[in-house]
């Protein structure tokens, strides 16, 4: 479903160019659940401000659904950004004075649906995420595992292609980390939903079917899989020494990948 190739990202500095990104491929199929980490400064943001149409700024291919999305202006960027993406926050980004199934049903608002046809859906939805009897609360009635529920809602109601969810239980305490990270769990097993998780923390990232991990410059990465089967893939973005150093480690058939500057080359 999303297919990066040989992705690079700068971004200006003064009379500096930086290389934030460098020679960055991937692959993201429909129905998986990947997460993606890395250090302060590796450039996960900048990597999921990309896959999820907020920034056009790159160099590279990028196909989603077998489509290029190079050249598309900013007006088509949004569209394929409203219809194909839910994004989940870390501070859950509601609207204070709106209720639960307000804040839920915005989305659906914003493209054009009655009001009346709305509740159906919303209602819907807050089931999905096991939420019942909360629809006219106000967030600030809710606790933070409840509000992450809400907003989790709010990204699934208009029905999107992936999940994109942004350091989303770095505001809950550990056990309300994990009922989300279970309701992850839960709609990309039993509703195929493909969810692309930021984090910073390897237990989180750990329950995922693929990790991703961004590295900086000198930075090695030594690791297992995720899960039994499941791949763990290590890129180092060496952009401070102006070379490119990307590592894969494929557990299952022990294939690695190394690129070292325009040279690619398998050991099997």
């Amino acid at each position: 479903m999303i297919r990066l190739e040989r992705l690079n990202k700068y971004y200006q500095q003064g009379d500096e160019k930086i290389h934030v990104l460098k020679d960055i491929s991937l692959e993201i199929n429909q129905g998986e659940f990947v997460a993606i980490m890395g250090p302060s400064g590796s450039g996960k943001s900048t990597l999921i401000n990309i896959i999820g149409f907020l920034d056009n700024q790159f160099e590279g291919e990028y196909l989603f659904k077998r489509n290029s999305v190079i050249g598309k202006s900013s007006k088509d960027y949004a569209k394929l950004r409203n219809q194909n993406v839910g994004f989940v926050f870390q501070n859950f980004k509601l609207i204070a004075n709106l209720t639960v199934a307000e804040n839920v049903g915005l989305p659906l608002l914003y493209a054009g649906y009655r009001r009346k046809d709305i509740g159906e859906r919303v209602n819907n939805v807050l089931q999905s995420v096991h939420l019942k009897g909360i629809a006219k609360k106000l967030p600030s009635q809710l606790s933070g595992g409840q509000q992450q529920r809400v907003a989790i809602a709010r990204a699934l109601i208009s029905k999107p292609s992936f999940l994109l969810a942004d350091e989303p239980t770095g505001a809950l305490d550990r056990h309300t980390s994990q009922e989300i990270l279970k309701l992850f769990l839960d709609l990309n097993q039993k509703l195929r939903s493909t969810i692309i998780m930021v984090t910073h923390d390897y237990q989180v990232a750990s329950q995922s079917q693929r990790m991703i991990q961004l590295w900086m410059a000198g930075l090695k990465a030594i690791g297992a899989s995720a899960n039994e089967g499941s791949r763990t893939v290590f890129y180092c973005n060496t952009f401070a020494f102006g070379e490119s150093k990307a590592k894969y480690f494929n557990n299952v058939g022990h294939r690695y990948r190394h690129c070292l500057g325009d040279y690619d080359y398998f050991l099997r």
